[in-house]
């Protein structure tokens, strides 16, 4: 009996063992690093930014394997009747595809240059784009060559086709890539192009990418920005990397990257503290703001995509910069989200910067 009795204890102390290890709902990984989130969102240094534009001046965008996939005249409201070409051309060893439109019947230099870089994470259908820009710039009072690159991982479709932009994804960093170069193809490829008026329109992650676009490349005289992320390192930025963390991952755009590549191994000690830092820099403009040109940006208070943060870092960094007060503007609207139809005031004012930048005779 008494031999049973130290059996059942046994058992027992076994089971109520197994229980609590399994019951044990911390998360907590032996072999996870715990992340010092405070040296990780310390201001970047000036050795840090110094490192980044080294590299971004060794990038390659320049015009390789140029191909027409496709030719089209189209006549879309709101547009002349014009050209559509999806062409593929190579950047970073990597077959990138973009759309370029041209209104036909333009004299050779005549044309400004708009580029258009999208919004979310699921590619770009060109119909669709063509209408929103339509929608967003009526009154504009110049024709003008539209630029529109897909991001590498993406397709672009157009017209009933899918058009694959290939390697890995990249949000904010290769992106950029992606769109210098394309506008390079389209400079050499279309002679009606004026070189000398290039303005950049983002809208959302595209907004991000646009201010790095004009940061990286002094020939775009301007850029629009809709709500896109500006500061990877801004309480609100915080909050969501410290969510994830603890295993509370948000949906948004971009940011699975950034955790699956970066925060998580940062985590689990298979990349290093510096080398996250880099990539979380290199994707905020707002700590390039000396090398922007004119800036117009739109965002909304109510946004729970990209929240307003942004938007207001951008400003502080701009304000402290020394530019003067007509290189830059930026409007925030109360009631609005994550949405442009919810700004119908900030249309204008694009309109107004894009005459004012477009319309100017060529030089």
């Amino acid at each position: 009996m008494d031999d049973l009795r130290v059996k059942v204890k046994f058992f027992m102390f076994c089971f109520i063992a197994v229980v609590l290890v399994g019951c044990d709902n911390s998360g907590a990984n032996e072999d996870e690093i715990v992340v010092d989130i405070q040296a990780l969102f310390a201001s970047p240094t000036a050795g840090e930014l110094a490192t980044i534009q080294e590299n971004w001046a060794g990038r390659d965008v320049s015009v390789r394997d140029v191909d027409v996939l496709t030719e089209e005249t189209i006549n879309v409201i709101g547009f002349p009747e014009s050209r559509v070409q999806i062409v593929s051309h190579t950047v970073t060893g990597l077959s990138h595809v973009g759309a370029i439109m041209v209104p036909t019947g333009a004299p050779e230099g005549s044309l400004p240059v708009l580029v258009y870089n999208h919004f979310g994470d699921d590619g770009i259908d060109l119909d669709a784009t063509l209408g929103l820009i339509s929608l967003g710039l009526t009154g504009i009072s110049s024709n003008f060559v539209l630029v529109v690159p897909a991001f590498r991982s993406e397709v672009l479709s157009f017209n009933g086709q899918d058009y694959m932009a290939e390697g890995p994804e990249s949000p904010w960093d290769f992106d950029v890539d992606d769109s210098i170069a394309l506008l390079n193809v389209a400079l050499e490829t279309v002679p009606e192009a004026d070189e000398s008026r290039i303005i950049t329109l983002g809208v959302s992650r595209g907004g991000g990418v646009s201010l790095l676009m004009a940061a990286r490349d002094p020939r775009i005289d301007a850029v629009v920005e809709y709500f896109g992320p500006t500061d990877f390192f801004v309480s609100s930025a915080q909050e969501t990397t410290q969510e994830a963390l603890r295993g509370e991952v948000r949906d948004l755009p971009g940011l699975d990257f950034l955790n699956q590549t970066y925060l998580f191994p940062l985590q689990e000690g298979t990349r290093t503290l510096e080398e996250v830092r880099l990539e979380y820099v290199r994707r905020s403009p707002v700590y390039f703001v000396d090398d922007l040109p004119l800036v117009q940006v739109h965002h909304g208070n109510q946004d729970d995509i990209v929240p307003v943060d942004h938007a207001t870092s951008l400003l502080t960094a701009l304000n402290q910069s020394g530019k003067a007060p007509t290189d830059y503007e930026v409007y925030l609207y109360p009631n609005a989200g994550h949405d442009f139809l919810q700004m119908p005031e900030s249309f204008g004012r694009a309109i107004a910067l894009f005459n004012s930048v477009l319309a100017s005779d060529a030089m």
